[in-house]
């Protein structure tokens, strides 16, 4: 054998000792101090409330019941239609930073055909979010109207 194998050994344990401290560093981040005066809580700025147009258009006969709402109010109903395939009003949002999700369900006859609605909410602006949704009989559906119109809505 050729060369001192103890002086290889020693080069080894001299080669990981020295990796050793800046793996104990990256696996071991130093403690956080803790700040002298404490964090105030962030606030959370009220909901925006805005003024924007809903219009609910169905592809064929309107439904027999529907119903487009937020969470706690009724935005249109089956009532607004009488006979018409599209339905307007006026909601007044309070719209958070996430946005609201609107819910739409509508019922049709078991004989009816697949047919559409869509739902278009305008800004003052002139934006719109809108949706459409296709369905047989009945169907259920879910409308995120974002707090700004340019922005998606968070998930």
């Amino acid at each position: 054998m050729r060369g001192q194998p103890w002086l290889r050994l020693l080069f080894v344990v001299l080669i990981f000792a020295a990796l050793s401290v800046p793996v104990w560093r990256l696996t071991h981040p130093a403690p956080i101090a803790a700040a002298a005066t404490p964090v105030a809580a962030e606030s959370t700025p009220a909901p925006t409330t805005i003024s924007l147009e809903v219009e609910v258009t169905f592809a064929g006969p309107p439904p027999t019941s529907f119903q487009l709402k937020e969470p706690g109010q009724t935005i249109l109903q089956s009532g607004d239609v009488s006979g018409e395939t599209t339905a307007r009003a006026t909601w007044h949002a309070h719209l958070p930073k996430e946005g609201v999700d609107l819910t739409f369900e509508a019922h049709w006859p078991d004989d009816a055909e697949q047919t559409a609605a869509r739902i278009r909410v305008s800004f003052p602006t002139g934006q719109t979010v809108e949706k459409t949704f296709w369905a047989r009989g009945a169907m259920a559906e879910i409308l995120t109207v974002p707090a700004s119109p340019g922005e998606s809505p968070s998930p």
